[in-house]
């Protein structure tokens, strides 16, 4: 299953990126990875948002 991410910012601001599932935050910013969940050595961050931006995040599967 491929997930997605929506993430809702401080400011009201939307963004679907999709393709992407959430890491642990690490140093202030939350983490998104390419594949699914448990891909492991096969995923690689494509994005880091501080985590202060944010006012939640919502993982979703893509056609969801």
């Amino acid at each position: 299953m491929v997930t997605a991410a929506l993430l809702v910012f401080e400011d009201g601001r939307k963004e679907f990126v999709d393709s992407v599932h959430v890491h642990t935050p690490r140093d202030g910013c939350l983490l998104l990875a390419t594949g699914a969940p448990g891909a492991g050595l096969d995923a690689a961050v494509v994005r880091a948002v501080p985590v202060a931006w944010l006012r939640y995040v919502e993982t979703c599967g893509r056609d969801d």
